[in-house]
C-alpha cells in the first residue's frame, strides 16, 4: 500500500511498520489471529479506526503517548516495589515495637499512680510514641498508594481513548476524572497526616490496626470509591468494544479451544478481573469475609499484608495489559514477516 494510507492510534505502541502493510495496533482490542492473544489487527483501507491527523502529526502523537505511558508503567513497578519494601517492614518490626510500648505501659500503670501529674506525664509519652509510629506508617504508605492509584486511572481511561481516538469530549472527561481523583486523594492524603488516633490496640499491633486506613476520612473514601466507579464504567465500554470486535473476527472459528482462550482472555482485557480485585480488596477489609480467627496474630498479620500489598497489585494491573499488548505486537509482527517471505 502507498503511503497515503493511515495507520491507527497506537501502533508504534509495539514496534515501527512498514508503509506497505496497513497494520492497525489497538492496544487491549483483544482481537486474535491463529490463537494467539494479541493487540494488533490488520485492517482494511476502509477501517473506522483510523484517525483523522496527518501520518507524520500521528506519529509524534503516538511516540509521545508511547513514551509517557511507559514512562508510568516505570514509576508504577517503582512505587510498588517500595511499597513492598515498606508493608513487610512495618509489619515484622511494629510487632517488636508494639510489645515493647505495652511493656511500658504495664509498667506505668504498675509503678505510678494515674490520678497524679507524674503518671500522667507517663500516659501521655506512650500515646505519643505510639501515635508518631502510625502517622509515620500512614505518611509513607499513602503516598506512595497515591502515585499508583492515580497513574492507574490514567491508564485505565487512557486505554479506553485508544479504542475511540476520534472522540474529543471522552479526553477531556477522562482528563477531569484523573484530575478529580488527584486533588482528593492529595487533599486526603494532607488530612492524614498526623491524624492518627493514639490508642493503643490491646488485640492487635499500631501499625496492624491502621494499616489500610490511609485514605479513610471523607476526601479519601470519596476518591477510592470514585476510583472504583471509574474501574467499572472502562470495564464496560471496554468490554462492549472487545465483544463486538470478537463477533467480528472470529464468527468462523467455533471450536471449544478457540472459544475457551478467548473467553479468558476477554476476561482480562476487558477489565472484569480487574474489578474482581477490587472486590477483594473491599473484603478484606470486611473482618466476617474471612474464615480465620480474628484473634489471632498469623491472620492480623495476613489482612496487614493483604490490606497493604492489594490495592497497590490492582494498580498495577493496567501495565500488565500494556506489556502484554507491545510483546504479542512484536510476535505477530515477526509472524507476519515471515508469512510474506
Amino acid at each position: 500500500m502507498d503511503d497515503a494510507v493511515r495507520r491507527g492510534p497506537c501502533d508504534e505502541l509495539a514496534a515501527p511498520f512498514g508503509d506497505r502493510d496497513r497494520i492497525l495496533c489497538v492496544i487491549f482490542c483483544g482481537c486474535y489471529d491463529r490463537g494467539f492473544v494479541c493487540a494488533v489487527r490488520y485492517q482494511h483501507r476502509t477501517s473506522p479506526f483510523h484517525p483523522l491527523t496527518e501520518p507524520h502529526r500521528r506519529r509524534r502523537t503516538s511516540t509521545l503517548s508511547r513514551k509517557l505511558v511507559l514512562a508510568a508503567c516505570a514509576v508504577m513497578y517503582c512505587v510498588a516495589l517500595i511499597h513492598y519494601i515498606l508493608v513487610f517492614h512495618w509489619v515484622l518490626v511494629d510487632n517488636h515495637r508494639s510489645n515493647v510500648l505495652k511493656n511500658a505501659a504495664i509498667s506505668c500503670y504498675q509503678t505510678l499512680d494515674t490520678s497524679t501529674f507524674q503518671g500522667s506525664l507517663c500516659l501521655q509519652d506512650i500515646d505519643e510514641i505510639t501515635g508518631n509510629i502510625a502517622a509515620e506508617s500512614d505518611a509513607a504508605l499513602a503516598a506512595l498508594l497515591l502515585i499508583n492509584i492515580v497513574l492507574s486511572a490514567a491508564i485505565l481511561l487512557w486505554r479506553t481513548c485508544t479504542l475511540w481516538p476520534r472522540s474529543l469530549a471522552l479526553k477531556i472527561i477522562s482528563g477531569f476524572l484523573v484530575l478529580i481523583l488527584a486533588i482528593m486523594l492529595v487533599v486526603s492524603a494532607g488530612l492524614g497526616d498526623g491524624a492518627v488516633s493514639p490508642e493503643v490496640p490491646t488485640s492487635s499491633t499500631t501499625f496492624l490496626s491502621n494499616v489500610g486506613t490511609e485514605f479513610g476520612d471523607v476526601f479519601g473514601t470519596t476518591g477510592i470509591t470514585f476510583m472504583f466507579v471509574i474501574t467499572i464504567l472502562v470495564a464496560i465500554l471496554v468490554s462492549i468494544k472487545l465483544w463486538s470486535t470478537r463477533e467480528q473476527d472470529s464468527a468462523h472459528e467455533a471450536t471449544l479451544p478457540k472459544r475457551a482462550e478467548r473467553l479468558a482472555v476477554f476476561l482480562l482485557d476487558s477489565g472484569i478481573l480487574y474489578c474482581f480485585f477490587w472486590v477483594l480488596l473491599i473484603a478484606s477489609f470486611i473482618e466476617w469475609a474471612w474464615p480465620f480467627n480474628s484473634s489471632e496474630q498469623h491472620y492480623l498479620d495476613f489482612i496487614a499484608v493483604l490490606k497493604g500489598s492489594a490495592l497497590i497489585d490492582i494498580g498495577i494491573y493496567p501495565t500488565l495489559l500494556v506489556i502484554l499488548g507491545s510483546f504479542n505486537s512484536s510476535s505477530k509482527e515477526q509472524e507476519y514477516e515471515e508469512q510474506k517471505v
